[in-house]
């Protein structure tokens, strides 16, 4: 595939140059607007690795757990009934 100054938009002042040398800036010019092409009509989630999105996904959640556990156990949780004792004064009846 060959690049041309008639089939690029970007033109360079080729003047002072050698053929050759002209030749070859306007490949490089092309070339570069043809990566800049590209890389705008990438998917941002073209490099997206979804198990360590998963994993991190987890870990979020995880800590959230951890999170939620030491708010309803913290002074600022209002219960809506009173705490179930562990140890009972009276034995319960059938025991």
């Amino acid at each position: 595939q060959q690049f041309t100054a008639a089939s690029s938009s970007t033109e360079i002042n080729t003047s002072g140059m050698g053929k050759k040398a002209a030749r070859d800036a306007q490949r490089k010019a092309a070339a570069v607007q043809r990566e800049a092409e590209i890389e705008a009509e990438k998917s941002p989630f073209e490099g997206v690795n979804i198990l360590k999105l998963l994993e991190n996904g987890a870990w979020v959640g995880i800590g959230l757990l951890v999170l939620w556990e030491f708010y309803i156990n913290s002074p600022f949780f209002d219960r809506a009934l009173p705490l179930i004792p562990v140890v009972y004064d009276d034995v319960p009846p059938g025991m």
